[in-house]
């Protein structure tokens, strides 16, 4: 009967193994991620103001031409 019992526990301690690995290469990608999401925060915030920062310079040059070459903006 013993025999029988360490054939099943087999596959099972060889499974633990599998995912204690995998717990591993997670805890290294959650850390490059991280890593990686804490060096471009920067760039990440310009990415979301762009579109309103566009737009407006976009509205100021198409009904207030003067007051950008006022700002120091040359148009032409």
């Amino acid at each position: 009967m013993g025999a029988v019992t360490g054939a099943c526990h087999a596959p099972v301690a060889g499974r633990q193994g599998k995912v204690e690995t995998l717990k591993r290469d997670v805890s290294v990608w959650k850390r490059k991620y991280e890593k990686l999401q804490e060096q471009t925060k920067d760039f990440m915030a310009a990415l979301k103001r762009a579109p309103r920062k566009v737009k407006k310079f976009e509205s100021a040059m198409l009904h207030e031409p003067k007051s950008l070459e006022m700002q120091g903006f040359r148009l032409f």
